[in-house]
């Protein structure tokens, strides 16, 4: 028997592992299927020659022969743009990274027909990616080495930061990428767009911006992987018929955000906070665990080719998930992102376990076009709660502590029980015009404070435990009225609260309360035994007067101030800005509303009132915060500034920052310069919750800083306490805002007392 010649053999194991390996999808290759060294034609692993020619050789000679295996043995690959080819796979072996070039000119900036204007919004360049493929059949990127997208920045990209994605494929048909690494790309870690029949399985995702996103890609199993990034894990819109099972999802920002037709998420770990950071604005926190992301309808003379229709997301469906440290286990809005969308219909929940934060399970029709149905059987949630009266009115954080519907035809909670770690003064369950709605073995503790644990707006039916809930006769016990938020007055355009305390002698059921306020009358229904408090949030005077608020035989008048006008800020106060900016003093307060960079590290760029050399080394600076003006700037900040020189940023040292965010998940932080250069280049992660009003007091001893913030002006709470050297005698101190607006009510310096003599 003759011995096969070395040729043989090693002709026949690369048969064998080429039927391994090829995706599903193509036929399986005979044993003349090409399998190319990329070594061969030039390419050199040691992480300094420059291989874009090399590895594209390689691929295009496979693509030549009739497609093959392209083969990246163990080594660092330094590359531009990469071009995949049908019927091609891509094997990078263990031990191999393909590693991204940091000159932006070895890069291609794919522009994309497939999707024509709709895409035209995004910069020039913005398509540009690592490895890239465009109108391909059969291609494959598999093995157990890692694409590197090394970070590279664009200075001309989005947010004057974001360069090449790491993977992008656009109207691919039989594609698979399986059991790689992919990491630290210049923007999305994998782009899909226009995709079909697709097999993302077994791949580690880490740092970034977006994991894996995809634009109107159908047919695809993602399974199996751990995605570990700053931005959304799972992201973009028109999924349809998409699959997601058994993956790790750790994000610093949203873990899914989806939206589509036939999508199902099963048998998930998310959790939080993200171990990578949030490249854009430095945060680690977890947002919203799922969020819903829509497309918005075809406006006149937007001809979208076939297949790229906007369709109302259907049939999202999410079974068996385990959600840990998220701010918001579920946020599913019909709008994109804030603009009206194809709609919202069908939405299932099975065997849901959540630990998240203060933030409701939320979803959110519009009124004339309302999700058609939200079911939700075997969840089982734990809040953080903690949510006191006076912040319980939905103007800094959601009204509701566990469950809020809104424009929803039908809503069925099945087995679900809601626990929290602090008493919240928030109703567990809020349903505004809801069709239907039924709880069954629906289980939450008792609200504090007197408060009703169920508020509902414009129900049609209400049944718990398959009985209607009936209707009782409350009494009207008392009427209150805060007008804590507007410093003990009312003002004409500014919200205010009324609390009306009712009686149920008899079996508990659901009551209206009415309350008028001048020729307005708000309703609500709510569950109601013995006497409950409820609380009437938001109510506004329209124009200066008096108005008579009144709830049952009780009544209080309620004289409505005008709003200060706007005046321009005049000496002592001082303005500036390096961005778009406008400024203006209202009454004893401020306004600030101000463009700029999401972080001041990056482009130092802000619009500030200040008060110049006010600030001494034993001193503090104090301002309250009365009003964020809410926008979609989710990464904005305002508040307290200090340097030596506010009018020279980039240069002038002493610099530290005490901010809110302007987004209300985030809560505060402190950023500072540490090496006396002029510019931030340290900062703490945001922590807690923004709640409006707030207080922020930053003191000064010498070159040592300590933040605080504090919801009513007299208990602090220590943010961090740092040292910002170069600092002069006497320093600029004032108000700030970068990247979205607020108003300032409040801003004083003061001597500190001497710190005491030790013993």
């Amino acid at each position: 028997m003759r011995t096969p010649s070395r040729k043989t053999v090693l002709t026949l194991l690369s048969a064998v592992v080429w039927t391994l390996l090829s995706p599903p999808g193509r036929a399986q290759s005979s044993s003349s299927a090409a399998v190319l060294d990329v070594r061969n034609y030039g390419a050199k692993g040691d992480g300094v020659t420059l291989n874009t020619v090399a590895l594209n050789k390689a691929i295009e000679a496979c693509a030549k022969s009739g497609g093959g295996t392209v083969y990246v043995a163990a080594g660092t690959y330094l590359t531009g743009t990469v071009h995949l080819k049908s019927n091609v796979t891509l094997w990078i072996d263990s031990g191999a990274t393909i590693l991204g070039s940091k000159n932006l000119a070895d890069y291609d900036s794919n522009v994309p027909t497939y999707l024509g204007r709709q895409m035209s919004f995004f910069p020039t360049g913005w398509f540009a990616s690592l490895i890239q493929g465009k109108d391909l059949d059969n291609v494959a990127i598999i093995g157990r080495g890692t694409i590197d997208g090394n970070k590279v920045p664009d200075p001309n990209g989005e947010e004057h930061m974001r360069g090449p994605h790491g993977l992008y494929l656009e109207n691919c048909r039989d594609f698979t990428v399986r059991d790689i690494t992919i990491r630290d790309a210049g923007n999305y870690n994998t782009m899909f767009i226009g995709c079909w029949r697709g097999n993302i399985e077994g791949i580690s995702i880490f740092g970034g911006w977006d994991g894996i996103h995809m634009k109107y890609t159908r047919d695809v199993t993602i399974a199996n992987c751990r995605l570990f990034t700053g931005d959304d894990n799972l992201a973009g819109e028109m999924w349809q018929n998409v699959t997601v099972t058994n993956c790790i999802l750790n994000s610093s920002c949203q873990p899914l955000r989806i939206g589509g037709q036939n999508v199902l998420v099963s048998h998930c770990v998310i959790y939080g906070p993200g171990l990578n950071e949030h490249r854009t604005s430095a945060r680690h926190n977890t947002l919203s665990a799922v969020l819903h992301w829509g497309v918005s309808p075809a406006q006149p003379g937007d001809e979208r080719p076939e297949g790229l229709q906007p369709l109302p997301s259907d049939n999202i469906i999410l079974s068996d998930i385990v959600m840990r440290n998220v701010r918001s286990p579920f946020n599913m809005d019909s709008t994109a992102f804030g603009r009206p969308s194809a709609g919202l219909k069908r939405i299932i929940v099975n065997n849901l376990t959540i630990e998240s934060g203060k933030w409701p399970f939320m979803v959110t029709g519009q009124p004339d076009s309302p999700v058609e149905s939200v079911v939700l059987n075997n969840v089982r949630m734990l809040a953080e709660g903690g949510i006191a009266a006076q912040q319980a009115d939905g103007y800094s954080i959601e009204p509701s502590s566990g469950f809020y519907f809104r424009n929803v035809k039908h809503v069925e909670l099945n087995n679900v029980r809601l626990e929290f770690k602090e008493k919240d003064a928030r109703p567990v369950l809020i349903a505004e015009n809801v069709g239907q709605l039924e709880l069954n073995r629906f289980v939450a503790p008792d609200v504090p404070e007197g408060f009703c644990p169920y508020t509902l707006v414009n129900v049609g039916q209400f049944q718990v435990d398959g009985k209607a809930v009936p209707a009782v006769a409350p009494q009207i016990r008392g009427l209150e009225v805060d007008l804590s938020r507007t410093g003990g007055k009312a003002v004409a355009g500014e919200p205010f609260d009324a609390i009306v305390t009712a009686e149920n002698t008899g079996p508990e059921g659901l009551a209206e309360i009415r309350v008028r306020l001048g020729q307005e009358s708000i309703a609500k229904s709510v569950w109601l035994k013995g006497t409950r408090r409820i609380l009437f949030a938001g109510l506004e005077c329209g124009a200066p007067g008096q108005y008579q608020v009144q709830a049952g035989a009780f009544q209080k008048t309620v004289v409505a101030d005008a709003a200060p006008a706007a005046q321009p800020v005049t000496p002592p106060y001082l303005t500036f800005a390096n961005v778009k900016a406008d400024f203006a003093r209202l009454g004893g307060g401020f306004s600030i509303d101000a463009g700029g960079e999401f972080l001041l590290e990056r482009a130092d760029q802000y619009g500030a009132i200040y008060l110049k050399q006010s600030l001494g080394e034993n001193s503090a600076i104090t301002v309250k915060l009365d009003k964020g003006i809410r926008s979609t700037r989710l990464h904005g900040r305002a508040g307290i500034i200090v340097r030596n020189d506010i009018s020279k940023p980039g240069q002038s040292p002493g610099y530290v920052v005490l901010a809110s965010s302007l987004f209300e998940y985030n809560g505060w932080d402190m950023e500072w310069d540490s090496n006396g250069d002029g510019r931030i280049d340290r900062h703490t992660d945001f922590a807690g919750y923004t709640f409006w009003p707030n207080w922020l007091k930053l003191e000064r001893r010498g070159g040592q800083y300590t933040g605080y913030y504090s919801l009513d002006g007299e208990n602090w709470t220590k943010v961090a306490e740092i040292e910002a050297p170069g600092a002069s005698a006497v320093q600029d101190a004032g108000a700030f805002v970068s990247y979205g607006g607020a108003r300032f009510t409040e801003m004083k310096v003061s001597e500190l007392a001497a710190p005491a003599a030790k013993k």
